[in-house]
């Protein structure tokens, strides 16, 4: 016999072996079990059922998914304020660097170099001359031995871009990869010539070099880019490829252009 609150709220007679009593009290459903040990006592225990599928457990079960919920989007709000002061402290750190190079900066050749790492990547770096010497910085690895800038050119030792950095402190600089110097257009010029010979192995050298020519004259670095790669597939390089190779070469302008070379053969 069971009582709470001198009600009784269970009745069993004649118990002889374990076992288990449910009831409710109010909202709360509990569990009594009786259990018979070796020497023929009994022990008792006495808990709340949180696991059967009653109004009050769906109710603590909704009220844990609300609660799981609200803390995930405090832990989320919370990480982006974070983020969003990270974000703005280093934009002011990139600004004031920047106007510092601005008010009191150099442009110079930075020359890339790549050295093979030994876990068989490749670290891709760049040097550039100051005031009182050499001033080095590795940029990031690649697998590749030439990986693709900017420009649409691979990558090679000797490589020349503009850097600009302040006169008093070289480590604030910023290299520009996507402004390759005089020099390096040349460069550039000499391999899409080699590339389009390989391509077009019968054709006239000086045409060829003529039309390299003025496809930098339409379109500058990228005219040269797009030359390089005629016979590179859209999903290899999106801006640069056979597609717009043929852009390039059907357009009216460079037809124009074009045919000057044509008559420069004659």
């Amino acid at each position: 016999m069971i009582y709470c609150n001198k009600k009784v709220v269970l009745v069993e007679f004649k118990l002889y072996e374990s076992k288990q009593f449910s009831f409710f009290l109010d909202d709360e459903l509990f569990k009594i079990d009786v259990i018979k040990t070796a020497n023929n006592t009994y022990e008792y225990a006495f808990k709340v059922d949180l696991e059967a599928k009653t109004p009050l457990n769906a109710e603590r079960t909704q009220l844990k998914k609300t609660t799981l919920k609200k803390s995930i989007l405090a832990i989320v709000s919370s990480l982006a304020i974070v983020a969003i002061i990270i974000s703005s402290v280093l934009w002011l750190h990139t600004q004031r660097y920047r106007k510092a190079r601005q008010a009191n900066g150099v442009f110079a050749a930075a020359q890339v170099y790549i050295a093979p790492q030994q876990s068989g990547s490749y670290s891709l770096g760049y040097s550039f001359p100051t005031k009182y010497s050499n001033h080095t910085h590795q940029v990031e690895y690649y697998r590749t031995p030439h990986p693709m800038s900017p420009t649409g050119f691979p990558f090679y030792d000797g490589d020349e871009f503009y850097v600009q950095y302040a006169l008093n402190d070289a480590s604030n600089h910023e290299i520009f990869f996507d402004k390759p110097t005089e020099q390096q257009i040349e460069t550039y010029k000499r391999r899409t010539l080699q590339q389009h010979l390989i391509i077009n192995a019968n054709s006239d050298t000086a045409y060829c070099q003529c039309l390299i020519e003025k496809a930098y004259t339409i379109q500058k670095v990228d005219g040269l880019a797009r030359f390089y790669h005629q016979e590179t597939p859209p999903s290899q390089h999106r801006k640069f490829n056979i597609k717009t190779y043929k852009e390039l070469i059907y357009s009216d302008d460079f037809k124009k252009e074009a045919d000057k070379c044509l008559n420069a053969r004659k």
